[in-house]
Formats: C-alpha cells, structure tokens, sequence
C-alpha cells in the first residue's frame, strides 16, 4: 500500500467519522481532514474511488455538522438564559 492509498484510506475514514460524528463540533473538523485527504489523493494519484468515497463523506459531514453545531449553541445560549432567569 503506498502513500496515496493511505491518503485515500484516511480521507475515507475521516469521511465516515465525519458523518457518525457530525451532532458534535468534532464531525466538522473530521470533515474538513476528509476534504484535504481526498483533494490531496486525487491530485497525486489520479481518480481513486476511495478518495472519491471520502470526498463525499466529508462533505456529507460538514454539511450534517454545521447545522447541528448551531442548534446545539441556541439550545445551550436558550438554556443558560433560561437559568439565569431565575
């Protein structure tokens, strides 16, 4: 297995972390690593299906992500308001 394997690999692994984790802060750094990997894979060794697949896992993550690391801070920001109300 060469470098542009493992680049691929982790692009991939980093992808499906991604998506499994997108609820926290973490999916979206996963995410952008996923993004890079696989830009970095395809750009040394050509088109790779396993880049390919962690491209879009990655994307998939962020775009999962982003919008539950916003919920997540007006849920928590609401709760604390709430608290400090009393």
């Amino acid at each position: 297995m060469n470098t542009q394997d493992n680049r691929a690999l982790g692009a991939l692994i980093c992808g499906i972390a991604s998506i499994i984790t997108g609820w926290i802060f973490v999916g979206i750094v996963l995410g952008a690593v996923a993004i890079v990997l696989a830009i970095q894979s395809k750009k040394i060794s050509g088109d790779s299906s396993m880049a390919t697949a962690g491209l879009l896992c990655g994307i998939v993550g962020i775009v999962y992500g982003i919008p539950s690391a916003i919920c997540h801070c007006m849920c928590t920001c609401a709760a604390c308001a709430f608290a400090c109300a009393f």
